[in-house]
């Protein structure tokens, strides 16, 4: 009996029912996506390896390194108390509200709730309050009453520094003329000497600052003097009309008795020359190159204002006088070599100093020797043939004019 061969299709029926696995081809099994698990799977394993070669990469780099300590930054404490300095060594201080044991300069210490509400009242001037910490930074080279800036060493321990400074203008205006005349007749001191015929003198001044010159036929008389200046001789110190304001802190030796004021006053040198008959020929103030006289002035309510004698440190009026002779010629010879060479490393060097008679100057530039200068009767002449090439506008001196200052 022969076979029949299998009918596929039959078993294909018969196993169709409960538990029977469905059929899919293989070609749309292929062009299925992967699940989001199986996904999932795959990205982790990415990242894991990842991991691996990042921490292997870094071991080796932290063992190739050198050791850097690692340095741990404390925070840095400002100072706990307040140094109050003033121009004026008399007062009553108050901080907020509560009157303080002494004048300034007086410090005080820092608690956890600022600001602080300082006043100083030092009558004839107006009372003036401060603010501690300052509410803004103060700006450079405005002048401010309430100066908060620095750290000054009080007792060996660090202190802030306030500055509480009183100006002219905190005073009435009768008394700002009172102190304007004191210090105009006061801060005053005069040389008069005779000058040869033919010798050069001081006319003026020009716009750029030197000086203008002239000869004078016959002989003349010369009055040379120390008088205080207007000017405004650098940053950081403000001038109110002849008074000025620098550094605070009432430093006066030997005035503790006295309610005194302390103040900056700007000095220069004036040369007058007139003829036998009083004729004035030239009249010149050497404004640009003021120096300092630090004066103190005391008040009081029967007398007014008085004006004491220059700090002890101080020279008097003469020395200062005298140190202007030679100090104005070196000023006005560096101006004069700036405008015509420029350039840098120039000095000037003082070779004699005859005072009013006059002064020998050197102009160098490092180590060598530009040329030598007369300074006399406020004229900048040329000594020698150096100085001459350099400068051919500058009278030439004459022997006599070498010889009265050493030349």
């Amino acid at each position: 009996m022969s076979q029949q061969p299998d009918d596929l299709s039959g078993a294909s029926s018969a196993e169709d029912g409960e538990g029977a696995l469905p059929l899919i081809e293989l070609e749309t099994l292929l062009s299925q996506p992967p699940s989001w698990r199986k996904r999932f799977t795959q990205l982790g394993l990415l990242l894991a390896a990842l991991v691996v070669v990042l921490a292997a990469y870094w071991g080796l780099s932290r063992a190739s390194a050198p050791s850097v300590p690692v340095i741990a930054l404390q925070p840095t404490s400002p100072p706990p108390t307040v140094n109050v300095v003033s121009n004026v060594n008399y007062g009553v201080l108050t901080i907020n509200g509560q009157p303080q044991r002494a004048a300034p300069p007086l410090t005080f210490r820092v608690s956890s709730q600022p600001p602080y509400t300082i006043t100083l009242n030092a009558p004839p001037f107006q009372p003036l309050t401060c603010s501690y910490p300052p509410p803004r930074t103060s700006a450079p080279y405005v002048f401010h009453s309430c100066d908060a800036g620095g750290v000054v060493s009080v007792n060996q321990q660090a202190s802030n520094k306030l500055e509480m400074l009183f100006t002219l203008a905190d005073l009435p205006a009768a008394q700002q003329q009172q102190i304007n005349t004191l210090i105009t007749h006061g801060v005053t001191m005069q040389q008069t000497l005779a000058v040869p015929a033919q010798s050069v003198i001081a006319a003026g001044l020009s716009q750029n600052g030197t000086a203008t010159t002239r000869h004078n036929s016959g002989p003349l008389s010369a009055s040379v003097s120390l008088i205080p200046s207007a000017y405004l001789p650098r940053k950081g110190l403000y001038c109110f009309n002849l008074t000025c304001i620098g550094a605070a802190g009432f430093s006066a030796n030997g005035t503790a008795s006295v309610h005194g004021w302390q103040v900056l006053t700007p000095v220069t040198q004036r040369w007058r020359f007139t003829t036998a008959s009083g004729q004035v020929v030239s009249d010149v103030t050497f404004s640009s190159f003021p120096i300092l006289l630090s004066l103190v002035l005391s008040y009081t309510a029967a007398t007014g204002w008085r004006l004491g004698l220059a700090l002890v440190s101080q020279p008097g009026l003469s020395a200062q006088l005298s140190q202007l002779f030679c100090d104005t010629g070196i000023q006005m010879l560096t101006q004069v070599q700036s405008k015509a060479l420029g350039g840098a490393g120039w000095g000037v060097n003082v070779l004699h100093d005859r005072g009013a008679a006059g002064c020998a100057l050197e102009l160098t530039q490092g180590t060598a020797d530009e040329g030598h200068f007369v300074w006399r009767f406020g004229a900048l002449l040329a000594g020698d043939a150096s100085a001459h090439q350099a400068f051919p506008t500058l009278p030439v001196a004459s022997p006599a004019e070498l010889a009265a200052v050493g030349g």
